[in-house]
């Protein structure tokens, strides 16, 4: 069920959408609206013909590289100081720049984004007819009608997506799902739900003096049209081969698409400092909300809360029914993704011991550690030497090159000290994030069966021990206690993840942004 989001997978639906655009110079935002967007790419204010090609340029590096708004902020600068172009709204505060450049890369995005879906929808409406709709929310200040929608399957050709099929305003995170009948039973649904029917309202474009009547409650202006259906890509591209010399049409069929449609496009991946904390807590809340959209399996001993089942991730969790057995699950769930995403499981540590317990617990926690990680630790020093110890607390040393070790998921802990003393960087994202979430809170002891100089910032954190600061180093708790609870394997992991999904989203967008998208 899970799709890719904006901002990561491109694919090439998406692409031969936005490069079949004309630049079209516009003076306001609404001088174009609706389904006039499928063919013209406009940002308001960017009337000079080369100015618009440079903005066009930066946003198709976003659409096709997957880079984040911070590098497009980069690029829309610099074309701004190299054109001289004054005058746009925004201009002239930290924050109007921020806002109307969150807009033009968020806006082109999401609509391609939207035109692509559309288009893989269309080939497959044999096997699901259906529509799924469903809302994000992490949506600051959600649309009411939008969250009413939320779960509403509708026939893929109801007249209703034409003007309802997200994104459906600005900023809007909505998204759809192709379903088909089995899916429909599994929901507990006989047949399709009905289109709703909210009422209109009208539109006054000051510029033009002309008002747009009957959009739909719900809808922005100029946002009630399903982007990419007035448009057949896969005939347009089909049309334009056509009339080539057949070298030169496959030339221009990779060149419409941009990528090899038999291969996955890569995922963003963020290198060393370009990796901003926000930056990879947005990516990570993108990998969390695929993680709670899948949809449970017919499996009773997982979620023994739910009396129906085939219903989302993310229902079951706010009906209070994860168990540390659908905790194991999801987490497996989470590898599967993550494996498909980057280079994960392919190196081991390098080991002084060449058998035994040790070595085997070491591997475990390479299989799921992505190879980039694990090249850092072995090229930050000599081999590391692993004992085990299953009654001792673990510990590990990185300037020594010593780990202790036990069998559950305290090694996977440990292992995540020896990543954040090999990469700074890393560490400080997570570091960055504690000073950020303990401001004016006072340091308390950890409590009986603790030292008395054992002192932590407890935050809104799972375990007290997670905010537990060093005299030297810092919070290094922060990332050992995350990466427990996500890649761990015993019933204490299971139980940190699900303790986590209900009480601290916030760590695993970080955890799971990191995993998915930080590169050393």
């Amino acid at each position: 069920m899970a799709t890719p989001a904006y901002g990561s997978l491109s694919f090439a639906e998406q692409i031969a959408f936005f490069r079949q655009k004309v630049n079209l110079g516009t003076a306001r935002w609404d001088d174009l609206l609706g389904a006039a967007h499928d063919r013209g790419f406009v940002v308001a204010g960017a009337a000079k013909a080369d100015l618009l090609a440079d903005l066009r340029a930066a946003v198709t590096k976003a659409i096709k590289q997957g880079t984040t708004l911070a590098e497009f902020r980069k690029d829309f600068d610099a074309l701004v100081a190299r054109h001289g172009w004054t005058g746009w709204t925004g201009e002239g505060t930290a924050a109007g720049r921020a806002w109307r450049t969150r807009i033009i890369y968020e806006t082109n995005l999401r609509a391609s984004y939207a035109a692509g879906r559309w288009a893989q929808i269309q080939q497959v409406k044999a096997e699901r007819p259906y529509l799924l709709y469903r809302h994000n929310d992490n949506v600051l200040h959600p649309r009411p009608l939008h969250v009413a929608w939320d779960g509403k399957v509708i026939a893929a050709d109801d007249p209703w997506w034409r003007t309802h099929f997200p994104p459906n305003g600005w900023g809007c995170q909505c998204r759809v799902h192709a379903v088909d009948d089995a899916y429909l039973r599994k929901l507990g649904k006989a047949g399709p739900d009905p289109a709703p029917d909210d009422g209109t309202y009208d539109y006054f474009n000051k510029t033009s003096g002309v008002t747009r009547r009957d959009i739909p409650k719900g809808i922005d202006p100029g946002w009630d049209y399903a982007p990419g259906a007035s448009l057949n890509l896969q005939e347009f591209i089909a049309d334009k081969a056509a009339k080539l010399p057949g070298g030169i049409a496959q030339q221009f069929v990779d060149a419409v698409a941009g990528v090899d449609p038999n291969k996955p496009a890569p995922w963003p991946l963020l290198q060393g400092t370009s990796a901003t904390l926000d930056d990879i807590k947005r990516l990570g809340g993108e990998r969390l909300q695929e993680l709670l959209d899948l949809v449970t399996p017919d499996d009773s001993n997982l979620f023994p809360a739910m009396s129906d089942r085939g219903i989302r991730v993310e229902d079951m969790i706010n009906r209070g029914g994860l168990s540390n057995a659908a905790a194991g699950w999801l987490r497996s769930e989470m590898l599967r993704l993550l494996k498909g995403a980057r280079p994960v499981g392919g190196q081991t540590f390098n080991l002084i011991n060449k058998s035994g317990k040790g070595v085997e617990i070491s591997n475990r926690v390479t299989s799921k550690l992505p190879d980039a990680w694990v090249d850092k630790v072995n090229a930050a020093g000599d081999p590391y030497k692993v004992t085990v110890a299953e009654k001792s607390r673990g510990w590990c040393s990185g300037w020594q090159r010593k780990i202790q070790l036990r069998s559950g998921s305290t090694a996977e802990h440990e292992w995540a000290h020896a990543v954040q003393h090999a990469d700074p960087i890393l560490d400080k994202l997570f570091q960055d994030e504690h000073q950020r979430r303990t401001i004016g809170e006072a340091l308390e002891w950890l409590g009986p069966g603790y030292k008395k100089d054992e002192l932590t910032r407890k935050d809104g954190y799972i375990d007290a021990y997670q905010g537990k600061e060093y005299k030297y180093g810092g919070a290094m708790e922060v990332i050992t206690m995350a990466l427990q609870a996500v890649l761990g394997e015993d019933y204490r992991a299971n139980a940190m993840l699900a303790d986590m999904l209900w009480d601290d989203r916030e760590m695993l967008r970080l955890t799971l942004g990191a995993l998915f998208h930080y590169l050393p």
